[in-house]
């Protein structure tokens, strides 16, 4: 199968946004390992220190790898390969192991990838269904001593399992109502043809800098179902 590699930034990083908005699974090999094991990427740390004694560099914390062997291998190995799909295309990068988190899930920080190999798209195996373009969401918020108010944003990305809105400063106050945690029980989701009416809950929060002279967030919500 042929590749393609990928080293723009950017691109590298809506790469990892999405599968951290996804909630999508990677599989971690190792060299001198047949076995493959699973993890899903929980947060990219893009340039912060790791500690006040490291050089800035970009990290990603993942789950701790099933079936547990492969965490020892994780530590041990010089060299990671993380692989997963999206939109019928295969993508791996290298990474290595550079520290376990302190908190009570014990959570694995490994390098951010320098470039990601892409394969060609494969064809669409049978049975697949094709989620449709999304392009915009509703939803109501309560505000304190103003009742409810509705909110229309346009969708930045999405998968099976989430998505990801695009707030502007026209919506700041949004910014302030919404917290990670937080549920939203009566989101509508507007493709060309058709509509979906879902429930999720707020996972991230991301700063995508300015657009236009507006600042925007990307703001992830997981689903309760998969779209189809």
């Amino acid at each position: 199968m042929a590749y393609n590699t990928i080293k723009n930034g950017e691109t590298i990083r809506k790469l990892i946004d999405y599968l951290i908005l996804g909630d999508r699974k990677i599989m971690v090999r190792f060299d001198d390992d047949q076995n493959q094991f699973t993890s899903r990427i929980i947060l990219a740390r893009y340039g912060e220190k790791a500690s006040p004694n490291t050089e800035e560099r970009p990290e990603l914390i993942i789950d701790r790898l099933d079936p547990e062997e492969g965490n020892a291998l994780l530590q041990s190995s010089s060299r990671a390969v993380v692989q997963f799909s999206v939109d019928n295309r295969d993508y791996a990068f290298e990474s290595y192991y550079i520290a376990s988190t302190d908190s009570k899930f014990s959570r694995l920080i490994i390098s951010f990838p320098r470039f990601v190999r892409v394969s060609e798209r494969r064809d669409r195996e049978r049975g697949d269904l094709e989620i449709p373009r999304f392009v915009s969401a509703s939803f109501t918020l309560k505000k304190k001593g103003k009742g409810r108010k509705k909110f229309e944003v346009d969708i930045a990305d999405y998968s099976a399992n989430g998505v990801g809105l695009l707030v502007t400063e026209k919506d700041s106050d949004l910014i302030n109502l919404l917290e990670v945690g937080d549920r939203l029980e009566d989101l509508q989701l507007y493709a060309k043809w058709t509509t979906a009416n879902v429930g999720g809950t707020v996972v991230h929060k991301t700063k995508l800098g300015t657009e236009g002279g507006e600042e925007t967030q990307l703001v992830g919500i997981r689903l309760d179902d998969v779209l189809e």
